[in-house]
């Protein structure tokens, strides 16, 4: 904490783990991988740093999760200020983080593709929650996640959530027909559970 730069810069590395840290009130970003692969940040709470808690640049299959990242990125400083800032950065998994409070944007994908964001909680930040730039073929999705709101710049992005229902009474139903509207009365799908009491997924667009 209170270093004039980054909490962690971790450059030209792999198979690297961030686990458990409490990392605040850095000048730049909280941690930073610079031309890694393969790297795991989780269990971390983040806040209070300059331009993002976490920032991957040209990082790729890197899994984060189960981080608190709050109140980074200060927009006096940076128009780019996020909490999360993924740059020419692919086939990054962010899964069941809590990501609030930005003076900026919640996540700021800049181009990069292919990264996929489920069932995280991205609310309270000043801009967007997701702001997506780059070329128009890049894909991120995201699965799931509460509080979405985005702003799209050139690229694309894909959100979705998956609905799937469990039905007992004492044990499980099997071939229970489940049949799914909106709140308008349309029908969106049915399904049938299974012998374990579940039905398929669903895709809600």
């Amino acid at each position: 904490y209170n270093n004039t730069r980054y909490g962690i810069n971790i450059t030209n590395s792999k198979n690297i783990t961030i686990n458990s840290n409490t990392i605040y009130n850095n000048s730049y970003s909280g941690i930073i991988l610079i031309n890694n692969i393969n790297d795991t940040i989780k269990n971390n709470i983040i806040y209070n740093n300059t331009l993002a808690g976490i920032m991957l640049n040209s990082s790729n299959y890197t899994i984060i999760e189960n981080n608190n990242v709050t109140k980074n990125g200060v927009m006096t400083t940076s128009s780019n200020a996020a909490n999360i800032i993924i740059f020419e950065s692919s086939g990054n998994n962010l899964t069941n983080n809590t990501i609030t409070r930005s003076e900026g944007y919640g996540i700021r994908l800049d181009s990069s593709e292919n990264n996929l964001l489920t069932n995280n909680t991205i609310i309270n930040n000043n801009l967007t929650g997701i702001y997506a730039s780059g070329d128009s073929n890049q894909v991120n999705q995201v699965i799931n996640s509460t509080g979405i709101t985005s702003t799209v710049s050139s690229s694309i992005l894909k959100i979705f959530w998956y609905l799937r229902m469990y039905i007992y009474d004492i044990a499980p139903i099997a071939n229970m027909n489940v049949t799914f509207y909106n709140r308008t009365g349309k029908l969106i799908a049915s399904a049938l559970t299974a012998g374990h009491g579940y039905t398929r997924e669903i895709t809600l667009l």
